[in-house]
């Protein structure tokens, strides 16, 4: 068969078409299977190019954690600045972050008006201490307001609706739940939309997400067969390649959904 080609009148007027480019912010896992390599896997994945700032290293395997450190302060602010600096960033997702990072990161947030992913990660093994608390207090004033979308699961959620109403309580998971909840959140924090993973709302071999977008007023459930086990740092980062190439938030889970 003859070669086809096709003959254009003015080449010169066809622009060049940028590759999205994500930032994430995150620790790194060394066994691969979360943090700044998960998520680069991903980006790479939805034809994204990914650039980093790793905030804390962990030493770690698929069998637990067994220590971190976090990166100074100066490396942190240094690293971002020269990440913002080198092009433009399309869409910026952030996860475990530290006192560093934040203070790092916001101004620039604040500068560039990337699209943003918050990955609230919260809980953990060694418990919610008072300093913990404090960090989480200060990304929900700083950070998660700039966010287009947060996605905590069902009881980092409710951490965060317990430090924004103290005397306020949540009732057990349902889908109901999870949309009022969803609802409060995005109301009082000021974000566009708030995601709430599931895996925590009863369902038999079934996990359970609701996306309610504050923009247009809606909340939307999604339940597919499966556990809920490994897909947190997949299903965080799918929404945010698909903002990065201009998608909104239903379409995003749709395809973040399907990718799991």
């Amino acid at each position: 068969m003859a070669d086809k080609f096709v003959v254009l009148d003015n080449p010169s007027s066809l622009a060049p078409v940028a590759t999205p480019r994500v930032l994430t912010v995150a620790g790194s896992d060394p066994s691969g299977g979360a943090g700044i390599e998960a998520d680069l896997k991903t980006i790479t994945s939805y034809g994204c190019h990914g650039l980093t700032c790793v905030d804390v290293l962990t030493v770690q395997n698929t069998l637990g954690v067994s220590g971190k450190l976090e990166t100074a302060a100066t490396v942190v602010q240094d690293i971002l600045q020269a990440d913002f600096a080198d092009g433009g960033i399309h869409c910026v997702k952030i996860g475990v972050v530290t006192r560093p990072g934040l203070t790092a990161i916001v101004p620039l947030l604040e500068t560039f008006r990337p699209q943003l992913v918050v990955d609230t990660v919260i809980s953990s093994t060694s418990g919610f201490t008072m300093a913990k608390q404090t960090l989480v207090r200060d990304c929900i004033a700083q950070l998660y307001r700039y966010a287009t979308v947060i996605t905590p699961n069902w009881d980092e959620a409710k951490i965060i609706y317990g430090l924004l109403f103290p005397d306020s309580s949540v009732g057990e998971p349902s889908i109901a739940g999870c949309e009022d909840l969803a609802r409060k959140l995005a109301s009082a924090i000021g974000c566009r939309a708030v995601l709430i993973k599931g895996g925590h709302v009863p369902a038999q071999e079934a996990v359970t997400d609701v996306l309610y977008d504050r923009l247009r007023d809606e909340a939307r459930a999604r339940v597919r067969p499966g556990s809920a086990h490994g897909r947190r740092k997949r299903h965080c980062v799918c929404p945010r390649r698909d903002q990065a190439r201009r998608l909104d938030d239903r379409r995003g889970q749709r395809s973040a959904k399907s990718r799991l």
